[in-house]
């Protein structure tokens, strides 16, 4: 709906309009915001007052004096303009900075009362010197660009209000309430985010006949970075890569225009910035980031199930650089954030290999290439396993998750297997798999596999190998339908309960154990024991040892420093040795209990008995007869906490073979 109004124009009223009219009419200044400025360009080198008009593009003017514009006057730049000296302007004037409009001010910028600097779209305004003018007014509009780099003196509330634009201010002191969508930086933000803008600014920045230039070299273990002399002050920075990226500090406020810089830091830098200033002059420049210098080295382990092996090894890479590995010119073998790959199934003849360094920073670099000429048998050797899609690599402690785990041949994807599924597994170093780990199909441990979570096993094949270790932090499920086989011939710890049914075999053979350290809801299909972690303990105390730092790494259980009176080893005679404490299991709260091994044996016994003190606890020893005959006695303590306990270090009884009466040690009496 339109609303009806009535006006009434009277003759008074009438003669005011037509008088305003008049004067606008009359009146030799532009209307505001007349963007691009297309008529002549009105000003020269010669100009001292700047009055109404304006700079057409692609027109240059460059004033080296000071100038002023007049009161109430409008100026817009759609070409160039650069005043060397300073710039006032009157009262309720502007200045426009049109779309490809550059305005570079070496001086000062005073701006009269309620004088506006404007910079539109595509627009450009550099202003070396001082900003004064705490009523006046600058604003950009969107994608303007302004850049003020001395000293800035406006009314932070009301200047810059309307600015949608970057503005790059140096002043710290200084922070506009600039208008939704605007930001303001400084000049490490300049650095980052505007190439093209800080080349603009150091160009203008300071008028130098000789290029002012930044090189970076590497120089052993450092960069050096090298500026032209002859400045103030230097300030030098790095920028890494990152998401987003990030400009470093190198060294502010410096005299000297050489700098060095660990590579080991910044080789992977992306880009090297100086920043010189001498009073009001700035000058700035940049250099490219280097490239890493890489040495590829081949070394040939033993043969595996898949053939003979080549392992290649990068040295030089930056931090964060992935290698793309290279066989005989461009066939493509695998790409890794590994510095070392392991390729198997190498053919008869000579092959060469090089790896291009991809740096996070963008240098990039090729290795030297290293050939290797394959002669004799390239028939796989296997002493445990068979062939295997996915290879963990041998000597290596590595988390399951990490592609620069696996060795895995060139067709087959993903380069990290799911599981322990249809394709073959085989573990050669250490791995640990962190979740629930099923098990199907066929699959092989040669080292030692660390399960933190439940193991199901699924219609499978798995072997052991001997002196192999699968150490399982859940339970062990093995009563699903599907049946399925394990050849035990190493070591297996299952902290969990142990659930098997007769549809899965598990053969124990050739020196192997089950411990089942939680226990056993059923043992069905199990051929051999399923030993307790007592045992474990007793049979093997470095494997129980790792297994409860597993476990129990941060418990802080401990079974702390024990050490007899007269020594260790000592001669035990029947005389009163006292066995002390020299630093405290823990924790407080902790049970205690003693542990023996005879004559240098591996397996260790319990006395019995435990106390609540952290000292030894009282012991019987009988020299001949029971509970112990020994020549040589090995003694620890076992500090149990929960379900997690820890030993102290071991001491040696050295006595004479004898019999007689039963002798006593405790802390101060013998008997």
């Amino acid at each position: 709906m339109v609303r009806r109004t009535n006006a009434r124009i009277t003759r008074r009223s009438l003669y005011a309009l037509v008088a305003i009219l008049s004067i606008i009419i009359s009146s030799p200044k532009q209307v505001l915001g007349q963007c691009p400025f297309g008529s002549a360009t009105t000003i020269s080198s010669a100009t001292t007052v700047i009055g109404s008009g304006g700079i057409k593009s692609p027109d240059q003017v460059v004033i080296t004096h000071d100038v002023s514009l007049g009161t109430g006057d409008t100026f817009y730049i759609s070409g160039t303009l650069e005043l060397s000296g300073n710039i006032s302007t009157g009262k309720n004037s502007n200045i426009y900075v049109c779309s490809g409009g550059l305005l570079v001010i070496r001086g000062n910028l005073a701006l009269g009362n309620q004088a506006n600097v404007v910079v539109r779209t595509g627009g450009t305004l550099i202003v070396l010197g001082n900003v004064d003018g705490a009523q006046g007014n600058i604003d950009l509009d969107n994608d303007g660009k302004i850049v003020l780099a001395g000293t800035v003196t406006l009314n932070e509330n009301t200047s810059m209000t309307g600015s949608t634009g970057v503005s790059y201010i140096f002043d710290s002191s200084f922070v506009p309430k600039v208008g939704a969508g605007g930001t303001v930086g400084n000049f490490d933000d300049l650095i980052l985010n505007d190439p093209a803008l800080l080349d603009l600014f150091s160009q203008y920045a300071c008028p130098s006949s000789t290029p002012f230039t930044l090189t970076a070299a590497l120089s052993g273990a450092n960069i050096v970075l090298t500026a032209p002399s002859g400045y103030a002050t230097y300030d030098f920075y790095a920028k890494m890569p990152g998401s987003p990226d990030t400009v470093v500090p190198l060294s502010t406020g410096g005299v000297s225009p050489t700098l060095s810089v660990a590579a080991s830091t910044y080789l992977g830098a992306k880009q090297f910035v100086v920043y010189a200033k001498t009073g009001t002059c700035f000058q700035a420049a940049t250099a490219p980031c280097i490239p890493p210098v890489a040495t590829l080295s081949l070394t040939t382990p033993s043969p595996d199930c898949n053939g003979p092996i080549v392992k290649l090894d990068v040295a030089g890479g930056a931090t964060g650089s992935k290698y793309s590995y290279y066989m005989d010119g461009s066939n493509f073998l695998y790409q890794s954030s590994a510095n070392s790959f392991v390729k198997d199934n190498i053919g008869a003849g000579t092959h060469a290999f090089k790896v291009d360094v991809v740096s996070a920073n963008g240098c990039n670099a090729t290795t030297n290439t290293v050939s290797y000429t394959m002669s004799g048998s390239t028939t796989p050797t296997c002493s445990c396993g068979g062939n295997a899609s996915y290879q963990s690599i041998d000597n290596r402690v590595e988390n399951w998750s990490d592609a620069s785990t696996w060795m895995v041949p060139d067709w087959l994807s993903p380069k990290v297997p799911a599981g322990m599924g249809s394709q073959p597994v085989y573990i050669k170093g250490t791995v640990t798999y962190t979740g629930n780990l099923s098990i199907s199909g066929g699959h092989f441990i040669a080292d030692t596999l660390i399960v933190k979570g439940d193991l199901t096993v699924n219609s499978y094949s798995l072997k052991l190998c001997p002196s192999s270790v699968l150490i399982v932090l859940g339970n062990y499920n093995g009563n699903s339908g599907g049946g399925g086989s394990t050849d035990l011939q190493g070591r297996v710890i299952v902290d969990g309960l142990i659930n098997n049914s007769y549809s899965n075999t598990v053969t124990i053979s050739n020196g192997g154990h089950l411990y089942g350290a939680g226990g056993a809801t059923s043992t069905n299909g199990i051929s051999g024991s399923v030993e307790t972690k007592d045992n474990l303990q007793a049979n093997d105390p470095s494997l129980y040892d790792y297994y409860m730092l597993l476990k129990c790494g941060g418990s802080g259980v401990t079974g702390g420093t024990i050490l007899p009176s007269v020594g260790d080893p000592f001669c035990f005679t029947g005389a009163a040795v006292s066995i002390n404490s020299t630093q405290a299991a823990t924790p407080a709260g902790a049970t205690y209990s003693w542990q023996g091994s005879v004559d240098s044996g591996s397996t260790w016994f319990n006395y019995g008995g435990t106390s609540a003190a952290n000292t030894v606890s009282t012991m019987d020893l009988t020299v001949a007869g029971s509970p112990v005959v020994a020549t040589i006695l090995k003694l620890r303590r076992v500090a149990t906490s929960g379900t997690c306990s820890a030993s102290s270090n071991t001491i040696t009884a050295y006595r004479q073979a004898r019999t007689g009466a039963t002798y006593h040690i405790s802390n101060d009496v013998a008997k």
